[in-house]
């Protein structure tokens, strides 16, 4: 029995659990977005984050090749002509991570809202509940999404979308994701950095989609 026990909570640890380090690089990555769009926290006053992101498509399908094989030149037309954050995804371990998040983007983590430790609290709700707010036949139904939507969240910015963080070295990196009113939203490679008195960092936001 108690083999068994200890089988099946291994089990749940791999297919659903995230660590503590993972939610607090999650943490700090959410915050950095919203201290650009209320740091005193007026406005927003709750986090909604997806239970489980279910990607309909690889939104870094083709980066880690890019990094990989690409020139300085290419890079910085596509992330940006940083030359810091060129030398910083040309790393070894970067790449490593990179590739990996790349090919296992669709394995998304399932996320517990009481382990986040944002400034703000944090709810979670399912990738299908949220969709069922813009399922209607009209034209407009991105428009009447979003204000069914508010109607229920007055006190959100949208929601946000996270992968499963991917560690090499002293550095870890992770998708992040954010929807908003109408169109608004953006998708981020995430990059976090293991500082010499332990604590992680965030180290670079490279703007994969904009809307």
């Amino acid at each position: 029995m108690i083999r068994l026990a200890l089988t099946l909570s291994l089990i749940s640890s791999i297919s659903f659990g995230q660590s503590t380090l993972d939610y607090s690089l999650y943490s700090k990555a959410i915050d950095s977005l919203i201290d650009v769009l209320d740091s005193n926290r007026d406005s927003i006053s709750r986090v909604i984050v997806i239970k489980k992101y279910k990607p309909y498509e690889n939104k870094i399908e083709g980066f880690g090749s890019l990094i990989s094989e690409g020139s300085d030149q290419v890079i910085g037309i596509t992330i940006g002509y940083d030359t810091s954050l060129i030398r910083l995804v040309k790393r070894d371990d970067i790449k490593t991570a990179i590739l990996k998040l790349e090919k296992g983007f669709n394995n998304t983590p399932e996320l517990h809202e009481s382990k986040f430790k944002l400034k703000t609290p944090v709810t979670t709700i399912s990738d299908k509940t949220f969709k069922q707010f813009f399922d209607t036949k009209s034209k407009d139904k991105i428009t009447i999404g979003w204000k069914n939507f508010y109607i229920k969240n007055p006190d959100v910015f949208g929601v946000y979308e996270l992968s499963t963080v991917i560690y090499s070295g002293d550095y870890a990196c992770f998708y992040l994701a954010h929807h908003a009113k109408g169109f608004y939203g953006s998708g981020n490679l995430i990059i976090m950095q293991k500082m010499g008195d332990g604590e992680w960092q965030l180290v670079a936001k490279i703007r994969l989609w904009v809307a």
